[in-house]
């Protein structure tokens, strides 16, 4: 009996002794779980956060590099008659680069003041323009491929063919003597006789004269004219049975003019004196409405009015220099002819040379 007690004293004892002990003991391995889950989920979360970083690293690298890429190509960007391919048709007024870049961001208070301008214009006929930064290869351009009657506009570029193709080759000097067999403008001189080439070309460049341009595409059109004019992608400004004055539009404009400081840039004593000739020119309406700025302009203008719509025409480009860089401008209207409507070419010219600075970048801002 003795022994039945002690034994069931022992059990009241031990036994809660014993259950609270594995109570703990379950405790403790539920909280090191517990802790081990809270470790694992750490790591993990360290893990994918190692990974988000790894991938925006990588990302960050090849927008890098794909930055790198474009400034590349954006430095070895050289201007040619063919990059003018690039600029985007469109009917409303586009920014776009030529070197591969993010298009120029154009201000808005500036963007406005070149949309006026062109508005100005539409009111009185078409338009089309080309603006280009002839280092950046970044530009503005307007309807760049609508045509129109380019009148005396005409003049120096086909002075240019005369020389770069003709002269420069040893085909024709500019001492030979020409004839004039043609008179388009019985009032401008150069009504008969012969004269030299030069002289033509001086007349017809400076002074706009119609019977000396007649002379000098009488005698060299069939000399190569068409060719060269389309090798430079100018295809609408072929010959023509109809008109020695073509219907062009701006690209094509552009794309001669670049040829020109191509021209120019190969420093020939011939290349130099048309040069000279464009930055003598009687009549630009892009040199007056930069008028205050300082720019050196090298350019033909055009001008007509004519009872047939289709032949009127205020138009000018050329080269515009402005604070150390070198522009393209090209402004082929259809206008008819009017001191307020030369105006309106100028103001235009005016409202695209303030832009001239947000074309430098891609990364101009958009104030």
């Amino acid at each position: 009996m003795y022994v039945v007690l002690v034994c069931v004293l022992a059990c009241i004892v031990f036994v809660p002794g014993a259950i609270a002990g594995a109570r703990g003991s379950s405790a403790d391995a539920a909280q090191e779980s517990a802790q081990a889950q809270a470790a694992e989920a750490q790591a993990q979360a360290a893990e994918a956060k190692a990974q988000a970083a790894e991938a925006k690293a990588k990302d960050a690298k090849a927008a890098s590099d794909a930055d790198e890429a474009k400034r590349s190509k954006a430095d070895d960007f050289e201007l040619s008659a063919a990059t003018f391919d690039d600029i985007p048709t469109s009917d409303g007024l586009v920014s776009y680069s030529l070197a591969g870049l993010d298009a120029p961001k154009v201000s808005s208070a500036r963007r406005a003041s070149v949309e006026s301008a062109l508005d100005a214009i539409e009111e009185q006929g078409s338009v089309s323009m080309v603006l280009v930064d002839t280092q950046t290869g970044s530009g503005l351009a307007y309807q760049p491929d609508l045509v129109v009657y380019g009148a005396s506009s005409f003049k120096a570029l086909y002075s240019m063919y005369v020389c770069e193709s003709l002269v420069e080759k040893g085909e024709v000097s500019l001492d030979d003597y020409c004839a004039v067999n043609w008179v388009v403008d019985s009032s401008g001189g150069y009504s008969g006789g012969s004269y030299p080439v030069h002289e033509l070309i001086e007349a017809a460049v400076i002074y706009s004269n119609n019977n000396a341009y007649g002379a000098l595409r009488d005698a060299f059109d069939s000399e190569g004219f068409d060719d060269w004019v389309t090798g430079l992608g100018a295809n609408d400004a072929v010959y023509r049975e109809d008109s020695w004055f073509p219907t062009y539009a701006a690209r094509s404009s552009a794309r001669l003019w670049s040829e020109m400081l191509a021209y120019v840039g190969e420093g020939s004593e011939t290349a130099q004196w048309l040069w000279d000739l464009t930055g003598q020119t009687t009549v630009s309406f892009i040199r007056d409405g930069l008028e205050g700025l300082g720019a050196v302009v090298h350019n033909k203008a055009g001008w007509c009015s004519d009872s047939d719509p289709s032949y009127n025409s205020v138009s000018d480009a050329g080269v515009v220099d402005l604070d150390g860089r070198t522009y393209i401008m090209s402004i082929m209207t259809g206008m008819p002819d009017t001191e307020s409507n030369r105006a309106l070419v100028g103001q235009l010219a005016r409202a695209l040379a303030d832009c001239c600075g947000d074309l430098e970048s891609s990364d101009s801002d958009d104030d």
